[in-house]
């Protein structure tokens, strides 16, 4: 075996042994007050990318129990166009996606553009292909990134949100399955606000940091 490969396979057990520590001190982080969660999917590009560690605020709506993201009580409510972190109606998996509607709104969707009580989101629209689109939309006086890739599935249709409840959406408009498919989420199972985007990492091995991520605000 050659000096390069075996400098090669020292590198790489490096870092994955410093993988493994981050991790393990990650998750004895997790408190009543603040949480590290994992992004596994693309529903949220390109704000969120599969690969990041997001930081999430337990106190922007009440302190939660650590591990069983149970809030103890609520101190504050979600905001349009926050991120947050939630476990749909039915399930037991954590998700991710933004708000959109609140208690009381009609939201209205053609699958990528949104209406809210019958005022459309402002969007722009600021590249356009044959395989994709992406551009700035406008929530919550807030803007921030969409995304559509021409293959998925978008959801089109009205809904009414319930006193109570919350309207999630991915901004990956045809690749998150969200409120357009399994429905308003109850305050309850709203879990906590994502404040920034903590560390990231590439989706293959050796799992490189992309620290150009770690300082994106969200």
């Amino acid at each position: 075996m050659g000096l390069a490969m075996k400098k090669s396979r020292r590198h790489h057990w490096r870092e994955a042994f410093t993988l493994i520590l981050l991790v393990c001190s990650m998750f004895g982080f997790r408190t009543a007050f603040a949480d590290w969660n994992f992004v596994p999917t693309g529903s949220m590009e390109p704000t969120l990318q599969v690969g990041d560690v997001v930081l999430t605020d337990k106190t922007a709506f009440g302190p939660a129990v650590p591990v069983l993201n149970k809030v103890l009580w609520r101190t504050g409510r979600p905001a349009r166009g926050d991120i947050v972190t939630f476990y749909p109606p039915g399930e037991d998996k954590l998700y991710v996606k933004r708000v959109v509607g609140l208690p009381g709104d009609e939201i209205t969707s053609d699958g990528v553009r949104i209406a809210v009580n019958g005022e459309p989101a402002a969007l722009a629209v600021d590249s356009n292909t044959g395989l994709a689109a992406h551009g700035t939309e406008v929530l919550g006086g807030q803007p921030h990134l969409w995304r559509i890739s021409r293959g998925g599935s978008a959801p089109a249709g009205r809904w009414l949100v319930p006193d109570g409840h919350y309207f999630m959406m991915g901004d990956h408009r045809d690749n998150s399955i969200d409120s357009r498919r399994f429905g308003p989420v109850p305050e309850a199972r709203v879990i906590a606000r994502v404040s920034r985007v903590a560390l990231s990492f590439s989706r293959t091995w050796p799992f490189v940091s992309r620290v150009a991520r770690e300082v994106d605000a969200l």
